[in-house]
């Protein structure tokens, strides 16, 4: 059940109501040089102008055009291998770990997969924790200050810290913004679980999702996690 509804934009739309499922991709930072930033915003152009389907109400409608460009940024990740500080077993493994630190205390965990410059989770917030964040009946939530943004906030300064001291590097690990999704049904939850742990796959790194170590799908199978709950 919906329990508050939050739309804001950064650089791109996001749309975060309370009790529901998310689907979440943060990337490090540069991995989206600007030739193909600028690509995508054309994209965006185009798409936008565009007669709206009458379904759809206008913030609908901008959603579903950035799910469509994501679909563009995510290929364009899978093939990028200018910067893959994730491949680095030993920060994947601080990545990894950090997302079951703050499992059953901040969110439900129920599909992730560490790409070698990208990271895709499938998580609903905690209802304990996402009442610390209340949003007025108006909307607007901020973004620094809504459940979502400080679970982002809690998986990526940490190892962004541990990261650059094993790279011996300072400076921005993490970019900034993520692209964020919440679920409507079971059956997209189904397909965002799929589309998550078949990353690898069709990235082409490994032939079955289970043999990508960092991964929900390597997790069940090595340490017989269980069946994730499904919807509440």
């Amino acid at each position: 059940m919906l329990i508050a509804d939050s739309f804001f934009r950064r650089n791109l739309p996001h749309w975060q109501p309370l009790g529901v499922p998310f689907f979440l991709t943060y990337r490090l930072a540069g991995t989206l040089p600007g030739n193909v930033l600028n690509e995508l915003e054309k994209k965006r152009q185009w798409m936008q102008a565009l007669p709206r389907k009458p379904q759809y109400s206008e913030k609908q409608w901008s959603m579903h055009i950035e799910k469509k460009l994501f679909t563009f940024w995510d290929e364009y990740l899978d093939r990028d291998t200018n910067i893959q500080w994730l491949a680095n077993p030993r920060i994947a493994t601080i990545v990894r770990d950090n997302l079951y630190h703050h499992t059953g205390t901040k969110y439900s965990l129920w599909a992730y997969v560490i790409m070698p410059n990208h990271v895709h989770l499938l998580l609903k917030p905690d209802e304990v924790w996402e009442k610390r964040f209340e949003v007025e009946e108006s909307g607007m939530a901020q973004y620094e200050k809504g459940p979502l943004s400080a679970i982002l906030h809690s998986l990526r300064s940490y190892t962004a810290h541990e990261a650059n001291k094993i790279l011996g590097r300072s400076g921005k690990f993490w970019q900034r913004e993520a692209f964020d999704h919440w679920v409507r049904d079971n059956a997209e939850f189904e397909r965002i679980i799929y589309y998550i742990e078949n990353n690898p796959v069709r990235a082409r790194l490994v032939s079955h999702p289970e043999d990508w170590h960092f991964s929900s799908a390597s997790d069940r199978t090595q340490r017989e996690l269980g069946a994730f709950d499904k919807l509440a």
